[in-house]
């Protein structure tokens, strides 16, 4: 009697305790000296329309099975887009926005880690904090960092979303770069989370939001016209979900709207005829599934898509390095924090 009754009495605050243990360290690296993000409360996902079964999180209109048919051909998109993009663009970040080895960064919407695994490797005593609003990407982004030897211990991920004004920073949580990558593209309210950068970087601290316009997008040479009709449709699209795909020319004034100055815009190129076996690099961009929501909602027919699907398949089989380039332009827009008095 009396030990069970201890036991019923015991059990509760002891289950409790460990539940709230585990909450508070789901995502961070037990071995990191880096200092996480103020932390939120995850949202339950919402199924949001305009596509049934497409589940979102946060404010933010990109959801990776709403982007391809599937969750893992996006992934495999979002590395293959970090390996051919991101040199080009640390290089301006480096010796334009003076990313500086030894510094706090944040990488804010890391996806699967593959951009934080380039900053550590480039950068070996940094630190880096990887964010997103997806719970299910900073898992992902755990893995990965966990499976990277020279990054050990420096490294955390947290969830965050970029729109939350009403966050809280102390000073240790404050960073001394932020990197923003094809994140504001997604979000209904930009200079919202431009705002929120701003509390976030230390003073002299820099924001560097890399991402598309479409008024200077991607280059296939020659032409796939079966699949650069739509690329109206699927800006459109977009745009419905709350996104801009416009959002490059608008970048520098967001900056500095929220405070920043000595703001200067740059723009990487990468392109196919810059590495060796490019067309196969560059394969999973010329990406005909990509029409596939459209489908799903009605906007073009199934025998729409089916047309692309040749028309890219036909393109690969007839052209080679010597007759076809694919270019992907990428705008980055780095700003200093300045304190306002």
């Amino acid at each position: 009697g009396a030990p069970r009754m201890c036991l019923i009495w015991v059990l509760p605050p002891v289950v409790a305790a460990i539940a709230s243990w585990i909450a508070a360290t789901r995502y961070d690296c037990p071995r990191c000296a880096c200092t996480s993000l103020p932390r939120l409360e995850e949202p339950a996902p919402s199924r949001t329309p305009p596509r049934r079964n497409m589940v979102m999180y946060g404010n933010c209109s990109y959801e990776a099975e709403g982007v391809s048919s599937s969750a893992v051909r996006e992934l495999r998109r979002l590395s293959a887009q970090a390996e051919v993009a991101f040199p080009a663009e640390l290089e301006i970040l480096e010796h334009v926005c003076g990313l500086r080895d030894g510094r706090r960064i944040a990488d804010i919407g890391c996806g699967a880690g593959d951009v934080a695994r380039a900053l550590l490797r480039a950068l070996p005593h940094a630190r880096v904090v990887c964010a997103d609003m997806d719970p299910r990407m900073l898992r992902r982004a755990r893995r990965s960092l966990e499976l990277t030897p020279e990054a050990a211990g420096r490294w955390s991920v947290s969830y965050f979303d970029l729109t939350r004004e009403d966050v809280v920073w102390r000073d240790d949580q404050r960073f001394d770069f932020a990197i923003v990558r094809y994140v504001l593209q997604h979000l209904p309210h930009p200079l919202r989370a431009a705002r929120v950068l701003h509390r976030m970087l230390r003073p002299g601290g820099v924001a560097a939001l890399i991402d598309v316009d479409d008024g200077i997008g991607a280059v296939v040479h020659p032409p796939i016209n079966a699949l650069g009709r739509h690329a109206a449709a699927l800006r459109a699209l977009q745009h419905a979900r709350g996104g801009n795909r416009l959002i490059g020319r608008e970048m520098p004034k967001l900056l500095r709207s929220a405070g920043f100055r000595q703001v200067r815009v740059r723009a990487a190129l990468a392109s196919s005829d810059s590495v060796e076996n490019g067309l196969d690099l560059f394969r999973i961009f010329i990406d005909a599934e990509r029409l596939l929501p459209l489908v799903q909602l009605g906007a073009i027919r199934h025998s729409a898509l089916m047309r692309a699907r040749r028309a890219v398949a036909r393109w690969f089989d007839k052209h080679n390095e010597d007759v076809a380039t694919v270019m992907i332009p990428s705008l980055i827009v780095c700003g200093v924090h300045v304190a306002r008095h």
